[in-house]
């Protein structure tokens, strides 16, 4: 697993929602922290809860909800000073499931790592024009 430390941010209870998902499918690492951009939050106060999770010479990725959105927007201005920093938006659950298990050398990996995953993970599903026929005529059965 990686030592690099995890913010997850986003509108409403995205941060809390991303956290439940995780929960139903692995082990949560101690390295992962969920904050929420409530509806009765400023910008400033996101920021400071931000401020409070950051330490000194710690690598972080944020994981953000939407480009250009508030909590993205406090996040950058975080990581323009700071090369240990890395903010990436627009992921999806998959992404930060399969990243949990894996190591990374440096935050930049990591952050290149969760695109590079989301976007693999994004597909369409698409079915033959033919139906589908049981050979032997018999009820398809429910499940896997």
């Amino acid at each position: 697993m990686t030592k690099i430390k995890t913010i997850i941010t986003g509108h409403g209870n995205f941060a809390n929602g991303i956290k439940s998902s995780l929960l139903l499918l692995a082990s949560l690492p101690e390295n992962y922290y969920f904050v929420d951009f409530e509806e009765s939050m400023s910008p400033d106060q996101l920021s400071e809860t931000f401020e409070q999770i950051l330490q000194p010479n710690e690598e972080f990725v944020f994981f953000t909800d939407l480009l250009g959105g508030t909590p993205f927007k406090e996040a950058a201005k975080l990581s323009v000073n700071n090369r240990k920093v890395e903010v990436v938006t627009g992921c999806n659950l998959g992404a930060l499931l399969e990243t949990i298990y894996n190591s990374y050398e440096n935050v930049s990996d990591y952050a290149n790592d969760l695109i590079k995953i989301s976007k693999q993970g994004t597909q369409l599903l698409k079915l033959d024009s033919s139906p589908i026929q049981p050979e032997d005529n018999t009820e398809f059965d429910d499940g896997i």
